[in-house]
């Protein structure tokens, strides 16, 4: 394999596949943790919208309740 430096540092490029090869370790680590962050908040907001839509049906059962209609 033959590596070429990039116009940006730590990027190496690849001369038989043509990737783009990064070399800088914390840049990687950081990339990683930002998308596990990502991943966390998205889950998070799933879970803040399945527990609004429950709210939003006991709130309507509670309602058909109080009003006799079942």
């Amino acid at each position: 394999m033959s590596y070429v430096k990039t116009e940006k540092p730590g990027l190496i490029r690849d001369l038989n596949t043509k990737a783009v090869i990064n070399t800088n370790i914390s840049d990687y680590y950081s990339l990683i943790e930002k998308r596990k962050h990502a991943k966390t908040i998205q889950t998070v907001q799933q879970q803040i919208d399945s527990l609004k839509s429950e709210f939003k049906e006991l709130k309507d059962l509670i309602t058909q309740l109080v009003n006799g209609k079942t």
